[in-house]
């Protein structure tokens, strides 16, 4: 049977007849010569031009027959309607759905490539490091279950520093970079030399290495040009790295933690769908592709009509 007579009979909203007139009509498209009209649709297919006009009239749900068809192409396997709906703690859908995720980040990630969209690119510094946002929790399931022998540099909450933590986490190549909390007491060791001449250490106004509970790390005094605001990133980065290159980071990576807020505020998953792993799962999976395309939208946006769009972040 024609894969795609299989896919509408997945469908429950389509009913037969019209199963069968999208059946004819794809199958139409894909030989049709010259323009796409009634006429030449019923010059070159079995239907009169009558019977098109009078179907084309009517609705179809084109976001699930692509869903389906996306499903098959790139997992192998067809996939219920039933099951993508309804099921909340199928595996063969978890499956799926993480089989699309991959196939809809590699295809976002040609797209900004194409684009040249690559903040990190520019930074050789940051060649050997992985750099992402997380939590405690995701960090020590991290160290626990996988052996990345890669180093690793986290954006990190204030509200949860633990220089202790941070420290251990080095034995693990694990690095954080966050803002010190205005009431933090730290014990001023040492300056560290700054390139002045290195543009972007534009607006680094101090570099130095503190310690706090025997814990030693270093403190950027930075103060946006634009805003005139200071802030102080902390970082276990070794002093080596540009101070000016840890602040832009950390701007960087608050857009990705503005992403959890993204999903509450604009997307509107505020609940989870069920306590099980396979439901969170089957529930964000979604969530992340959905956000990722629109921040895709937003980065090309910025260099086609900087303008119109406005940021999501």
């Amino acid at each position: 049977m024609h894969l795609t007579e299989l896919i509408l009979q997945q469908m429950s909203s389509v009913e037969k007849p019209q199963r069968k007139f999208m059946s004819i009509l794809l199958t139409t498209l894909t030989y049709l010569p010259g323009r796409m009209n009634f006429r030449n649709l019923g010059r070159y297919s079995s239907l009169n031009e009558k019977t098109f006009s009078r179907w084309f009239r009517r609705s179809f749900d084109f976001v699930t027959f692509h869903f389906l068809q996306a499903t098959e192409e790139i997992h192998g396997e067809l996939l219920s309607h039933s099951t993508y709906f309804k099921s909340l703690k199928s595996s063969r859908r978890a499956s799926m759905l993480e089989a699309i995720e991959r196939q809809s980040y590699k295809i976002h990630c040609e797209h900004l490539t194409f684009y040249g969209i690559d903040y990190l690119k520019s930074f050789s510094e940051l060649d050997e490091y992985a750099v992402e946002t997380a939590d405690g929790h995701f960090i020590d399931h991290q160290n626990s279950h996988s052996r990345r022998p890669e180093k690793n540099l986290y954006a990190y909450d204030k509200a949860v520093t633990n220089f202790p933590w941070w420290t251990k986490q080095k034995g693990h190549q694990n690095y954080m970079i966050s803002v010190l909390k205005e009431n933090s007491v730290a014990t001023w060791v040492e300056s560290i030399a700054i390139d002045g001449s290195n543009p972007i250490n534009t607006g680094i106004e101090g570099y130095s290495i503190y310690e706090n509970q025997g814990v030693k790390f270093n403190v950027v005094h930075y103060r946006d040009p634009e805003t005139q605001k200071q802030y102080r990133f902390v970082t276990t980065l070794p002093k080596l790295m540009s101070p000016g290159i840890i602040a832009i980071l950390y701007y960087k990576c608050w857009t990705i933690q503005k992403a959890y807020n993204n999903s509450k505020s604009n997307l509107k998953e505020k609940k989870a769908w069920s306590s099980s792993i396979k439901s969170l799962s089957n529930q964000m999976r979604p969530t992340a592709m959905t956000y990722n395309l629109m921040r895709v939208c937003e980065e090309i946006s910025k260099i086609q009509k900087p303008t119109r769009i406005p940021s999501i972040g």
